[in-house]
């Protein structure tokens, strides 16, 4: 009973020092001379640990009136009384369907505007970094550790969720700034994609044509059109944790299918790519105004003999089941790649 409670007055999540001076004070030393009493005592901690939460956000309709569908949301696992709002938006304003929004396909392009090098770095969906967290009325709440495809949902009117995601990738790139984003919808590259008259490629998965019924099996020569380039570069198996790894690689060949398409009509014609700009601009999150636009395309193409000559790059990681599937990246790895993409060697 020499003992007392050593106690805090926090009460929100984290880790607490508990000095030795407190540790001293708690302690009731016996009144008998008979005992010698020596105290050894440290600095402790204590832990408070996070509260589980759910957020879920429910389906929705509306008739058609032009303005974005919304939809309500609910949050559960709160507790001591604190409250919490969520509000779920998108851009959905046609008549239609679409899900709720995280990032599916996250591709970062580097062009040297000097010698017109273009490479294509892609960085999986699953790739665990520090995402900032907002609340529904655009308040920085915290950063954590979390899937790369959350920093987008988590955008908001005053911080865009492409912005958010570049944050989260410039510190996946130690520090190293991306100067703009360009961030669509799936309807937006259905609109792309038809503007250029499909793309043609072999087909590495085997799926059921929506746009004619037909069964496309894995191997056969397709050219994607209307719904169909939603399913091939979008579908994965979600009970296979490594799914997104080939959803990836259909994704990088059907960039590198369109841009095979596209390239050489540019090339002589550079207003193919103003077109195509005008086709999503108006549902598209981004900083990249028309004359970056014509800058970036005209420092590339000019270069260019061919799309072929655009490499491609991927981060890969270790990939472990969590809630989600989650992908660890090695710093080292990441480091090299970074270099090898955005510097140039001296000497």
């Amino acid at each position: 009973d020499a003992l007392k409670g050593v106690s805090r007055t926090e009460t929100d999540a984290g880790f607490y020092t508990i000095t030795a001076a407190q540790v001293r004070s708690a302690i009731a030393l016996p009144s008998d001379r008979n005992f010698k009493v020596t105290l050894n005592v440290r600095d402790g901690e204590l832990t408070i640990s996070k509260a589980t939460i759910t957020v879920n956000t429910e389906s929705a309709s509306q008739a058609y009136d032009g303005s974005p569908l919304t939809a309500a949301g609910s949050i559960a696992g709160l507790v001591g009384g604190e409250t919490a709002t969520v509000r779920a938006t998108g851009s959905q304003t046609e008549v239609g369907e679409s899900d709720n929004y995280m990032a599916d396909a996250i591709y970062v392009a580097a062009i040297d505007d000097y010698t017109g090098k273009t490479t294509i770095l892609g960085v999986s969906r699953d790739t665990m970094l520090d995402v900032d967290i907002f609340s529904a009325d655009g308040k920085y709440m915290n950063t954590e550790k979390t899937q790369l495809s959350y920093a987008y949902s988590y955008g908001n009117d005053q911080v865009p969720g492409g912005k958010n995601v570049n944050t989260s990738l410039t510190r996946l790139f130690f520090g190293m700034p991306l100067n703009n984003y360009f961030a669509i919808d799936m309807a937006s590259l259905e609109e792309l994609n038809d503007a250029v008259g499909g793309v043609t490629l072999t087909s590495k998965m085997t799926f059921v044509s929506k746009e004619t019924g037909q069964t496309v099996n894995k191997g056969d020569t397709v050219t994607l059109t209307g719904e169909d380039v939603i399913t091939y570069v979008r579908s994965r198996d979600v009970n296979v944790l490594e799914s997104n790894n080939t959803r990836m690689d259909r994704q990088q060949q059907y960039i590198m299918a369109f841009l095979q398409s596209i390239v050489p009509a540019a090339k002589k014609d550079l207003s193919t790519v103003t077109k195509l700009y005008g086709v999503v601009r108006k549902n598209a999150d981004s900083t990249l105004d028309l004359p970056k636009v014509t800058y970036l395309s005209t420092a590339a193409l000019t270069k260019l003999k061919s799309a072929s000559e655009i490499e491609y790059i991927r981060l890969n990681g270790k990939i472990k089941a969590g809630e989600h599937a989650e992908m660890y990246l090695d710093d080292k790895d990441t480091f090299e790649t970074m270099l090898k993409v955005f510097y140039t060697p001296l000497g």
